[in-house]
């Protein structure tokens, strides 16, 4: 499998930088997705220098999903929970964000 440059986070060199993606237009996504489905936006923040994500933290019909977004890519993910050890994905659509509303 090919990953795109950065995509992990990693790049080689500076000039091969990727493409960054806007934590304020991901803020404004993340709100307009709570409200959307009657819920609230928690936190929207950026993680650690050595993460390579952006997340969001939605309460929906009482349930908490984490929404990650590529620091450099527009590929998105759900999850369950996210600390520093593990993140607990949501691959179930069952436990998806449509899921949630019902």
């Amino acid at each position: 499998m090919e990953l795109l440059n950065g995509i992990t986070g990693f790049y080689i060199d500076t000039k091969d930088e990727p493409p960054a993606t806007s934590l304020k237009q991901f803020k404004i996504h993340s709100y307009e997705a709570a409200r959307t489905y009657n819920g609230e936006l928690l936190e929207c923040n950026d993680t650690d220098v050595h993460s390579n994500f952006l997340f969001s933290i939605l309460r929906i019909s009482n349930k908490e999903v984490y929404v990650l977004l590529n620091k450099h890519y527009p590929f998105v993910a759900f999850a369950s929970s996210v600390n520093e050890e593990r993140i607990f994905f949501v691959n179930d659509k069952e436990d998806s964000l449509c899921r949630v509303t019902e």
